[in-house]
């Protein structure tokens, strides 16, 4: 900028070579310089050439230099004094230049003043008086010009083997002083985008995924990819424009899995028919541990538990454990099976069911491990019997049949009042329909004898009557 007037005192300069005094006398001048009471001023830019970077308009951003002005707004100020300085901060020394009248101009309402092709690494201090109640009070507005920098460069240590969390440098770093000569960095609002594993309804996938990123000159990655892959970086810090960088390939030592447990669940059905219900179940590890309070099932149960694994993973371990919860973290006793996949794993005592996968990489330069858990409920036996069915064929309690949980052995025979089988089953999800022989038995009270075996050693030795009615259609 020309035709500006130094302001350099020599002997104040010399004072400032003083090392130990420096940052003594720098707060002090700046104490002094800046004693005048603060309002709210607002600072605007031409929005095709920048931006202010926060509310308080303590950095303004430039993209482009040569279209650069700067528009401070107060609607109680009187710009028609204005005194504007330009300042630079030195390592020893302060350098204050006064800005000339032909670099500033000042709306008809004395409410704005413009600053014309401000320098970049600069701070610039607007002191002017505003009226309030026929007094005047001088003020002060401070902002400091940084030209935007597209980021040039994204790096991480090569050397290094990341399995939980990657940290991704990039630079250049952009910075701002303020009115008192501290530096502080900018939060660039970023978008970065890179593949990895995700879990589908076919297993594991590789897909895009993007994050929202606000950082100075670190980013940080959590969890790591799981595929090699590249990051793509997008800055929006200023709206109007879009910067795009992308790295090198990442190669990955993470692994992961999205273990699932499919079964087919048996659940006391609480209506009025009184009957089991089955429902084939299959949900992810972190889909159980939410539902563990629900997912509770009669036993005995054939679990298939299917690790769903990254290609990494070479080493599986499935711990077991029963009537311990895996939230209290302990699996130093469970039951360990190395297994990629386990196929028709039963469990029938009553009680919690935790599991533990750990998937690994285990090679000669790195190991790296991931692990997820599952709890569910054996419920403790049960024998509910109920005292009247109705085989009209409407869908209504049309069978007699047992409600149950946790039932192992079972053996049902019914009698007529004469005395004379008519049923017999040891297939405890089957019922009597009715039938006796070709036809429907006669209305009436018949007897049934059962005896069963929970799961939880618990015997049942049942008698009693039912009653074979008809209702309307």
């Amino acid at each position: 900028m020309a035709n500006v007037s130094n302001f350099k005192n020599e002997t104040f300069v010399e004072f400032f070579r003083d090392f130990r005094m420096k940052r003594k006398i720098l707060s002090l001048f700046f104490l002094l310089l800046f004693s005048f009471e603060m309002y709210g001023a607002t600072f605007s830019v031409p929005e095709e050439s920048g931006i202010v970077y926060n509310s308080k308009g303590e950095c303004i951003l430039f993209f482009d230099m040569d279209k650069a002005s700067v528009s401070i707004f107060d609607e109680i100020a009187d710009f028609s004094n204005v005194e504007c300085y330009r300042i630079l901060f030195g390592e020893t020394k302060i350098d204050t230049f006064v800005i000339e009248n032909d670099y500033i101009s000042i709306s008809a309402d004395k409410q704005t003043v413009t600053l014309k092709s401000p320098l970049a690494n600069s701070g610039y201090l607007f002191k002017y008086k505003v009226y309030s109640d026929g007094d005047s009070l001088e003020k002060k507005a401070f902002t400091w010009i940084t030209k935007f920098e597209p980021i040039n460069s994204l790096t991480w240590n090569k050397d290094s083997i990341y399995c939980e969390k990657l940290e991704i440098d990039f630079s250049p770093a952009l910075t701002y002083k303020t009115e008192f000569g501290a530096t502080k960095k900018i939060i660039r609002d970023m978008t970065i985008s890179y593949n990895t594993l995700t879990d589908g309804e076919n297993g594991p996938s590789e897909n895009s995924t993007q994050e929202q990123i606000e950082e100075s000159n670190t980013i940080t990655i959590s969890p790591v990819p799981y595929v090699n892959t590249i990051f793509e970086l997008s800055d929006f810090t200023i709206e109007s424009q879009k910067y795009q960088i992308k790295s090198d390939s990442f190669i990955t030592h993470a692994v992961v899995a999205f273990p699932t447990m499919t079964t087919t669940a048996k659940f006391l059905h609480e209506g009025d028919e009184g009957i089991d219900s089955t429902l084939k179940f299959s949900t992810s590890f972190d889909e159980a541990i939410a539902s563990s309070g629900n997912f509770r099932s009669s036993g005995p149960l054939l679990l298939n538990l299917i690790s769903n694994s990254s290609d990494l993973a070479n080493h599986f371990e499935w711990a077991v454990t029963h009537g311990i919860s895996a939230e209290q973290g302990d699996f130093s006793n469970a039951f360990v099976l190395f297994e990629k996949d386990i196929n028709s794993y039963e469990v029938s005592d009553p009680g919690l069911y935790c599991f533990e996968l750990t998937v690994s990489n285990i090679s000669n330069d790195s190991i790296c491990e991931n692990k997820s858990y599952a709890c569910f409920s054996i419920a403790e036996s049960q024998l509910n019997i109920p005292n009247a069915f109705s085989p009209n064929g409407d869908g209504k309690n049309d069978e007699f049949r047992v409600a149950y949980r946790s039932i192992a052995t079972f053996s049902c025979h019914i009698y007529d009042q004469w005395g004379r089988k008519v049923y017999e089953s040891t297939d405890i999800s089957k019922g009597w329909d009715g039938y006796v022989g070709n036809r429907i038995g006669d209305i009436g009270t018949y007897f049934y004898y059962i005896e069963a075996v929970g799961t939880d050693g618990v015997e049942y030795k049942k008698k009693g009557s039912v009653n074979l009615i008809r209702t309307k259609d």
